[in-house]
């Protein structure tokens, strides 16, 4: 048999005789296996275009003056700029692997400003493909899309936020490195931890391992990521639905290797934070409480989340800084209509959590302890 000439395919009670050559087939999962490929390699290529013109930006007298071109301390890769990286906490950061790359600039580029935002547009384009590949992890688990909607679904979702306005600061503002680089590393940590806990048992631990080594790349860039842990654990919940809702299900068997496995990713958080505290104090830069007292902090908090959301939403009247009033008040009105918008989005999202997105619940199933995710009946 010179190839293969047609295929018989079983749907329900009846049978389909597929006529086709060996070259059509070939063709067909080709051009599949060819677009698959294509489409993080055209994601990337689409975020670099976008922000290309960054590369024109220049340097700012905006903290570049002092992180940059006249701060000689990172210039070069030799032992004393090495040094320098892993002990300075300038402007209250303690990014050693970002200086490392600001080290390679010089080193490359000199004090060429266009050298410098090629490199943080190369990190950035590389975040497409990486945000790319976890929303198509993500949505493969909290839908029941045919493939093809799967991958325009994340093509959609990475394009929403590579393209955003809230992306230009982080690209085209050459001390912002540290964005683009913690955020790569993130994206690669959920990546890994999304492959172990699809994959099989034998890759499982390697994969974990590579997960909680992205993740201390990922601090080393720059320390707000220390919060990683908790996204993580969200996931659990959904959409991987490796936790209950029942707070009795947490100290199950069954729950107990989901929560053992988060142990080096906690402890990495923490001494992130504790570094980051520790760079913050050190440069004067943590809010007081005299300047804020605890009864303001509510308001603040809930007021970040709605500026946030609102900025996303409709990105206008962008700024590099976003300053608080002298005084900060929960019945104030410019903080009260916030919090109640956010907690009626939080209380309809809770309402619809059978129903939307696209109606996934995580059962219990008759296994004591297991969980999956499926659609309410």
């Amino acid at each position: 048999m010179s190839g293969i000439e047609g295929a018989e395919i079983a749907v329900g009670a009846t049978a389909r005789r597929i006529e086709a050559s060996p070259g059509v087939l070939h063709r067909r999962l080709s051009a599949r296996v060819l677009g698959s490929r294509l489409i993080p390699l055209a994601l990337a290529l689409t975020a670099f275009l976008v922000f290309l013109p960054a590369l024109w930006n220049g340097f700012v007298e905006w903290d570049d003056q002092i992180n940059l071109y006249d701060n000689p301390q990172y210039r070069g890769l030799t032992w004393p700029q090495i040094r320098w990286m892993f002990t300075s906490v300038l402007m209250g950061h303690w990014i050693p692997l970002t200086w490392l790359t600001f080290g390679l600039d010089y080193v490359l580029w000199e004090m060429k400003p266009a050298g410098y935002h090629l490199t943080s547009l190369v990190i950035f384009a590389l975040n497409a493909p990486a945000l790319y590949f976890v929303a198509l992890r993500l949505l493969r688990r909290a839908t029941q899309f045919s493939e093809g909607t799967l991958r325009l679904s994340a093509v959609a979702a990475t394009l929403f936020f590579v393209i955003h306005p809230l992306r230009a600061e982080s690209v085209g503002w050459a001390t912002e490195r540290r964005d683009v680089l913690s955020g790569l590393f993130f994206l690669l940590t959920v990546l890994m931890y999304l492959k172990a806990v699809d994959g099989d048992e034998r890759r499982r631990g390697w994969r974990l391992a590579a997960s909680v080594g992205m993740f201390a790349l990922a601090l080393v860039s720059k320390g707000s990521v220390m919060v990683l842990p908790l996204a993580l654990v969200v996931l659990d919940f959904y959409p991987l639905c490796r936790l209950g809702w029942r707070w009795r299900e947490w100290i199950r068997r069954s729950a107990r290797a989901v929560w053992l496995e988060k142990i080096p990713f906690f402890v990495l958080g923490v001494a992130g934070g504790a570094i980051t505290y520790y760079a913050q104090n050190t440069n004067a830069f943590i809010t007081s409480l005299a300047q804020y007292p605890l009864s303001a902090r509510p308001a603040m908090v809930l007021y970040s989340l709605w500026f946030y959301l609102a900025k996303t939403a409709v990105p206008q009247g962008l700024s590099p800084l976003y300053e608080l009033p002298a005084r900060v008040s929960l019945v104030d009105r410019h903080f009260l209509l916030p919090a109640l918008g956010v907690m009626a989005i939080t209380a309809t999202v809770v309402a619809l959590r059978r129903r939307w997105p696209a109606g996934p619940i995580c059962p219990q199933s008759r296994k004591e302890g297991e969980h999956h995710c499926g659609r309410k009946e």
